[in-house]
């Protein structure tokens, strides 16, 4: 590497952990902090290591996230990782866009990951009740789930899943 690349290069040692970045990935987002790092008037005052790495107090097995949306402007994470612990390396870092992505990945799992709520009517029907007619009153968005006959009466058991825009009470 002639001297021109290598000054292209800043070496990070965050927690012992050593990356590379070159600085015109860092400068897609001009306003985060590796950035400001990264350049020579901006007045950081942060240690280097023997290596000329500076040195960054943050945990080493988040890095890759980071540098990953500095590279792509994308949400790379491994699924042993903690979406807490980027949002908070990611405000360390001054990186908004990815702080609104690991919060729709947040909204985006909860969603997937909360059971399904379900409200149950239970419908007396005299047997004499014509069947379609009885199908046909059944309100909107509620299934039959099971029925059962006692003496001369069939009960029938409803159904509705509810999700949190539409937990209404349908009758």
């Amino acid at each position: 590497m002639d001297r021109g690349e290598q000054q292209n290069w800043i070496k990070l040692n965050v927690a012992g952990t050593h990356f590379m970045v070159s600085r015109t990935t860092l400068a897609r987002l001009p306003d985060s902090f590796l950035y400001k790092l990264c350049i020579e008037d901006s007045g950081f005052t942060g240690g280097k290591d023997e290596t000329g790495a500076f040195l960054i107090d943050r945990n080493p097995k988040y890095f890759d996230t980071i540098l990953d949306f500095y590279r792509h402007g994308q949400l790379f994470m491994d699924k042993n990782l903690s979406e807490d612990g980027v949002l908070e390396e990611a405000k360390f870092f001054n990186l908004p866009g990815l702080c609104e992505l690991v919060e729709q990945k947040k909204r985006h799992m909860k969603k997937l990951m909360s059971p399904d709520r379900v409200k149950y009517k239970a419908i007396k029907v005299h047997l004499n009740m014509d069947l379609s007619t009885m199908i046909k009153d059944i309100p909107d968005g509620w299934i039959i789930d099971s029925y059962f006959h006692v003496a001369r009466t069939t009960i029938l058991i409803l159904s509705q899943k509810v999700t949190d825009d539409s937990d209404r009470d349908d009758s």
